[in-house]
């Protein structure tokens, strides 16, 4: 779950990642993998303190951090079953799922004033097309907030019923 908080990367790359993909950068720690999707740009990322601890609390594997019962490293198709198993075990609705969180990390990024471009790097998108989808829904919504911030239906409303309640 820190991993698919932290770096949102796609169920391929997720069962992928492993200690070979921690590097340091002029002194930060990093993630850095090239996405299976799309193998011309490299995502980095970095390793917050809470992901680091996450890690190393965890029993990994020495080619991957997500490792089944047995020591070997899942499939995507194995491991996207596993989070289907834990969302039900959960009661979380079926519409959650690793794509669904990747997606919701990518608005927050948005929401939060990630630029299309900043995006891109974060998710490993090629195009300013794919990343648009989560500037989209963070503008919508940062808009419908603005919007029902200018209404002063709610104010006149209270108001009446402020009076109303002087006048009994």
């Amino acid at each position: 779950m820190m991993l698919l908080l932290h770096c949102a990367p796609r169920l391929s790359d997720l069962v992928k990642l492993g200690p070979g993909n921690l590097v340091n950068i002029d002194g930060v720690d990093c993630l850095s993998f090239k996405p299976q999707k799309t193998q011309s740009v490299t995502v980095t990322v970095p390793l917050h303190p809470n992901l680091r601890a996450a890690i190393d609390s965890t029993t990994t594997g020495d080619q991957t951090f997500l490792i089944t019962a047995f020591g070997n490293p899942h499939s995507p198709k194995a491991f996207g079953n596993k989070i289907a198993g834990w969302r039900k075990e959960a009661g979380i609705t079926e519409s959650v799922s690793a794509h669904g969180l990747r997606k919701t990390v990518g608005i927050n990024m948005a929401g939060n004033g990630a630029t299309e471009y900043q995006l891109m790097a974060a998710l490993g998108h090629t195009t300013p097309k794919v990343t648009e989808v989560y500037t989209r829904a963070a503008r919508r919504n940062l808009l419908s907030f603005e919007a029902a911030a200018k209404s002063t239906l709610g104010k006149i409303i209270h108001s009446k019923e402020n009076k109303d309640d002087n006048n009994d």
